[in-house]
């Protein structure tokens, strides 16, 4: 599924507020926005595939993450991503721990629906995730490293 947002800076909208209020909204929006247009982009949001609730990596071996990129929209077909090692833990007030300072992979193509890594050494645990970034952000399922 794809989202169509328009991008502007926070300074493009207080100028665009601070314009006379008969000029209707949209109008002041485009005139301060990013290029005098809306502009627009697309949130892709993939399905990670691979690793999964039943994967278990072995740390300092080469693992695989994939995600499903056949529904991928023509407008992100270029896009870049992103992949980080994260763990889940309510426990410690939940959410998503990630590390996002050490990726385990940078600048491959979306629409290639995977990418090999090297297992980080990292403590063993049940409850990691992978989380890829396009335009978007998202989690797998909980996994093993050991």
């Amino acid at each position: 599924m794809a989202v169509f947002l328009p991008s502007w800076t926070g300074s493009s909208l207080a100028l665009a507020a601070s314009l006379p209020q008969q000029l209707n909204v949209e109008r002041r929006i485009t005139m301060f926005s990013d290029e005098n247009a809306l502009e627009r982009r697309i949130v892709w949001n993939p399905e990670i595939t691979q690793p999964n609730r039943r994967t278990l990596w072995n740390r300092n071996t080469t693992a695989t993450i994939s995600w499903n990129a056949s529904a991928i929209p023509k407008g992100a077909y270029e896009q870049k991503g992103k992949v980080v090692l994260g763990w889940l833990n309510p426990n410690l007030g939940g959410g998503e721990h990630l590390n996002i300072e050490h990726p385990l992979a940078h600048g491959f193509n979306l629409r290639d629906g995977r990418v090999q890594i090297t297992v980080p050494q990292v403590a063993p645990r049940d409850d990691y995730i992978v989380v890829l970034f396009g335009d978007s952000g998202n989690a797998s399922p909980n996994f093993s490293i050991v």
